[in-house]
Parts: structure tokens; sequence; C-alpha cells
């Protein structure tokens, strides 16, 4: 009975010593925790936003290397986070296309030449340049027809409103939210 009695008590302790977990907020589970910790949401939506635009009617075109034969445009891809850098002036954010959620768009899988995400000044929502995994590194242009300066070209517009059903679901919601597609 002595021990039996034991048991009982280090059960009741051990059930009562656990951590307790806090609960995941929507904003956690929409983002990355080192976006949603550094307060970059406004800046990761952005970013994900112009790549999906300037890449949404571009085809993924692969290596020989992968055996994959077919082509699939961006805009049905999923764009995975990949990381967040801070520097003394400048953070950057950056993303990778996957096909079928497996084999990541990258130098060694694609031919395309792709931007893998963007920069900003400290303190400003604007893009400062784009990056690329590429051996340029860091690029911006300043041509107003550019899809890096100015995403929502006619041409793209078009785009999003033919194939809105081919949509990768994130962009998707994010041009029925900016009022592009119904």
């Amino acid at each position: 009975m002595k021990y039996l009695n034991l048991i009982t008590l280090l059960l009741l302790w051990s059930c009562n010593d656990r951590p307790t977990i806090r609960p995941i907020s929507k904003t956690e589970a929409i983002y990355p925790l080192s976006i949603v910790q550094s307060g970059l949401e406004s800046k990761y939506d952005k970013t994900k936003w112009y790549l999906y635009c300037i890449y949404c009617d571009d085809t993924c075109k692969f290596t020989r290397e992968t055996g994959i034969k077919k082509t699939a445009p961006f805009s049905s891809m999923e764009l995975k986070f990949d990381t967040v850098t801070q520097y003394n002036d400048t953070i950057e954010i950056s993303f990778n296309f996957y096909y079928q959620d497996s084999i990541k768009c990258d130098a060694s899988t694609i031919r395309n030449s792709v931007a893998s995400g963007a920069g900003f000044k400290k303190g400003s929502d604007s893009i400062y340049y784009f990056t690329s995994t590429s051996t340029m590194q860091r690029f911006w242009t300043n041509d107003p027809y550019s899809r890096f300066v100015n995403p929502l070209q006619p041409d793209m517009i078009r785009y999003l409103k033919a194939k809105k059903l081919q949509l990768h679901p994130w962009f998707y919601a994010e041009a029925q939210k900016r009022g592009i597609v119904d």
C-alpha cells in the first residue's frame, strides 16, 4: 500500500510538471517564425507576390539531369520561404520555387534564370533590389515596363484572369485580395 501511494503521488506530480504549450497564433501559422519575430510579414508578402507576378507566365525548363520532361508554369508552383538575412541597413527575404512540392527550382535543376528574393532598406516597404542565386546575386532595373518595377503589367493581368484556376492557391488568393481576379 505504501508503494501504491508513492507511485500515485509521483504520477500526479509528473502530470502537473509538464510545460504548457503556447497556442500558435494565426500569424505564426501563415508566416515562418523568423518573419513573425522580426515583424516582416508585409515584406514577406510583397516579395512572394512580386516573384509570382514576375514569373507567372514563364515556364520552368528543367535540366536533362532531373529527368523531368514536363514543363510547368511558375504560377502553379509552390514558392517556399528560404531565408531572411538582416544586414546593417538592408533586409533580404529569399524564396524558391518547387516543382510538385519536392524539387527545388534553382541553377542545378532548371535552365531558367530566376530571381529568388528581394532586398529592402530597413524602415522602408519598397523593394530596393532583387536577389538571385546565379552569378548576378543582386540586381535592379529602372525600366517602368519591367515587372521588377511594376509587376501589374497588362499582359500579366490578362494571364492571371485567363489562367486563374491553374494558379497556386496562395497566388490566386492574393490576386483575389488585390481585386485582379474574381
